[in-house]
């Protein structure tokens, strides 16, 4: 679970997203995590994330979300969604 889609500061919130519904779903999220390490099935982890040069952040995202705050603009918890 992202940081930036689950705390107050991250770009979900900066869009003016509620954070609450995301965080609602942690506890149900590592309950399967669990269950599937105990039954030796794969987890697969993916984050949304882009280089600190958004080469690979095509130009339809730049232009998505507030137009005062975007993808790799700073934000409360650093470059909003760059990696690194």
């Amino acid at each position: 679970m992202q940081r930036d889609y689950l705390l107050p500061g991250g770009y979900g919130a900066l869009l003016g997203l509620g954070v609450a519904p995301c965080q609602a779903i942690v506890p149900v999220v590592v309950s399967l995590v669990d269950l599937f390490r105990a039954r030796g099935l794969p987890v697969i982890h993916t984050r949304q994330t882009h280089k600190p040069d958004l080469y690979d952040c095509p130009a339809a995202k730049l232009r998505r979300g507030n137009p005062k705050l975007r993808i790799g603009d700073h934000g409360p918890m650093g470059r909003l969604l760059i990696r690194g």
